[in-house]
């Protein structure tokens, strides 16, 4: 028999714990009848409370899509922008020097931040574009519940970058447009295998 203190001897290994099996279930408190505390109106999870809708318990609501379409698109958005504009920049760098017309300092200097800023920001629009189209047609992806029709969660921005591309190079042409929609399909699914390699969520 037990002390009060705890004793290892009371519980087995091989036996499970019961909490009820001494203390029985748990009951609410009774305050009396002229007691002014409602139970029904600070719990009404208790089962307690009346019928009414009002009174009923609040849950909030699970949204499995994640961020919104526009906290979304200002992420994708930007971080295109800003990484067409550093990738573009360090290809007019190289550029710029290597087709300066003269040896000078200043002229080459001219030369590199003409040919950067020009590439920069062709490169950080064109990838600012693509990156709302992307958004926007994965917005409509969601809208229409696409990934019930697919047999992978993945699928889904895979087949939002082949109609990014395509629709990018709607106006070039048939072939063009489906190499790019091929291209953008092949680059999205690259970087969606490689994230589920690395564990990283996308």
């Amino acid at each position: 028999m037990s002390n009060g203190g705890w004793n290892d001897s009371e519980f087995k290994n091989d036996e499970s714990f019961d909490p009820y099996a001494h203390s029985g279930p748990l009951t609410l408190p009774d305050f009396g009848g002229n007691s002014q505390i409602d139970l029904g109106a600070i719990a009404p999870v208790f089962g307690i409370a009346s019928n009414n809708a009002a009174s009923a318990a609040d849950y909030l609501e699970f949204d499995t899509r994640g961020r919104g379409f526009h906290e979304r698109a200002t992420h994708t958005i930007g971080m295109a922008y800003f990484g067409g504009i550093l990738a573009g920049g360090a290809y007019g760098v190289v550029e710029g020097v290597r087709n300066a017309p003269s040896n000078k300092l200043k002229v080459r200097l001219n030369s590199l931040f003409n040919a950067a800023g020009h590439r920069g920001s062709r490169a950080g629009n064109a990838l600012g574009i693509l990156a709302l189209m992307y958004s926007s047609v994965q917005e409509l992806a969601d809208t229409v519940e696409l990934d019930r029709f697919v047999l992978l969660d993945k699928a889904v921005p895979v087949l939002a970058a082949g109609a990014t591309g395509m629709l990018y190079k709607s106006t070039a042409g048939t072939r063009p447009m489906l190499m790019a929609g091929a291209i953008g399909a092949v680059l999205m699914g690259t970087v969606q295998f490689g994230s589920s390699v690395v564990g990283l969520r996308i």
